[in-house]
């Protein structure tokens, strides 16, 4: 178990404290279920205490995802889904370390509030960004794309929904493209998930007391109504079943798709659970 001082790395090019206030505002609007997601994830990036962001790995995914687009003179990045901007402003870092070559993103997402923030990022840094409202089973491409990432995006479907959105996916790619998805491969733990997840929460808002009555941490609403926000929010297991990397590999390689695992081991600890219990990896996979 980590100490209460322990914080995850925080991004360095979003500005979070400020696209946490404006995920508040806006999930006030556009959001359903999601709120509470939406509304307390860029702030919780900030105070690092998420551990699931693009952060975690942070430079190894720049490295990977920069020499899978190397020699390119143009890269068209589709997200697939996004919490907030951080999909995006990896994918910035990635396009920044490729000097002379241009980039175009397009970002799509059900909810309208990580789009909101994903053109309010664009907008700051001069990024070029298309944004689609629209769910990743219905969207119709309107070009190819070179690289399509799906950072943790897996979780949110449902067991049987995961090989028809691999063959969806696949017809995004342009000739060549890569389908990037940051997956986790679940081996056996010593402790039920659910007491880990209470846990994490346990952890998280001990922390944000201290770090908002000690004024290092700024949130975007009243503390306890943030609070309440996150232990309100879904858990999700995909199911309640444990799947390994070779589950993801077969699925890919029945949707048409050749694919290889590249690992993401841990710059640090995570806060609860077996070290081996959850072990971070870049699938990459290709048309045949």
């Amino acid at each position: 178990m980590l100490a209460d001082d322990f914080r995850f790395p925080r991004p360095g090019r979003e500005n979070l404290p400020r696209l946490a206030r404006l995920a508040c505002e806006t999930a006030a609007t556009h959001c359903g279920d999601c709120r509470n997601y939406h509304t307390t994830w860029p702030a919780l990036r900030a105070a690092g205490l998420s551990g699931a962001g693009p952060e975690h790995n942070y430079q190894l995914h720049l490295q990977l995802l920069s020499e899978l687009m190397a020699g390119r003179s143009e890269v068209r990045w589709l997200l697939a889904g996004s919490a907030d901007a951080g999909v995006l402003g990896m994918a910035q870092g990635t396009a920044e370390a490729m000097q002379g070559t241009r980039h175009e993103f397009t970002v799509v997402d059900r909810c309208a509030t990580p789009l909101t923030l994903c053109r309010s990022h664009a907008d700051e840094h001069g990024l070029s960004l298309a944004t689609v409202l629209a769910d990743l089973m219905a969207f119709q491409a309107p070009g190819a794309f070179d690289i399509v990432i799906g950072h943790q995006l897996l979780t949110f479907f449902k067991d049987e929904d995961r090989l028809p959105f691999f063959r969806h996916a696949a017809s995004w790619l342009a000739p060549g493209g890569k389908l990037c998805l940051t997956v986790y491969d679940r081996g056996e733990s010593s402790r039920p998930r659910a007491d880990i997840s209470s846990d994490l929460y346990a952890w998280r808002t001990r922390n944000l007391r201290a770090d908002v009555a000690a004024g290092r941490t700024e949130l975007p609403e009243d503390l306890e109504a943030f609070i309440a926000r996150i232990e309100r929010q879904p858990r999700r297991f995909n199911g309640e079943r444990q799947f390994g990397i070779d589950h993801y590999l077969g699925l890919l390689r029945e949707a048409g798709l050749a694919a290889r695992t590249l690992p993401l081991p841990d710059a640090e600890p995570r806060p609860f659970g077996d070290p081996s219990d959850r072990l971070r990896y870049l699938l990459v996979a290709e048309r045949l």
